[in-house]
């Protein structure tokens, strides 16, 4: 719906902006530690938001309501990265139930909505400070 587009910023709130009306129209905050957002989109067709985080979450909102769906922790499961990595691009695939996520650990991973589940890992170009994004 072009009606609407989404927001989020370092103090950790995101908004559903209403643009008709010019004004927001939900807003959620982040819960946890940190709570810097660094990226955020829509997938499956709008029925979720997805934003991500400066310590290497993925969280989930449901569109309608905004309220918490769920979460994933994008990180390596050993080595120097296994501690989160600010999340610096999200990107569904078109007519996919999969996003691509950029993160600033050199990496971008593909992940299945369906499950959650990690489909694939590319590793290449080595990105430590600037906010590279992916696409498809």
């Amino acid at each position: 719906d072009d009606r609407y587009f989404l927001s989020g910023s370092l103090d950790g709130k995101l908004r559903l902006w209403n643009i008709p009306d010019k004004k927001v129209a939900l807003w959620n905050e982040v819960d946890g530690q940190t709570k810097l957002i660094t990226a955020a989109n829509f997938c499956q067709n709008g029925k979720y938001a997805v934003i991500g985080t400066y310590d290497g979450r993925c969280i989930f909102y449901d569109t309608e309501h905004l309220k918490y769906h769920t979460q994933i922790h994008v990180r390596s499961t050993r080595g120097r990265n296994k501690v989160g990595r600010k999340i610096t691009g999200i990107e569904p695939l078109p007519g996919e139930n999969k996003i691509l996520v950029t993160s600033n650990d050199s990496r971008i991973r593909l992940y299945d909505l369906r499950d959650l589940s990690l489909s694939m890992k590319y590793k290449g170009y080595v990105n430590s400070s600037s906010q590279i994004k992916a696409s498809f």
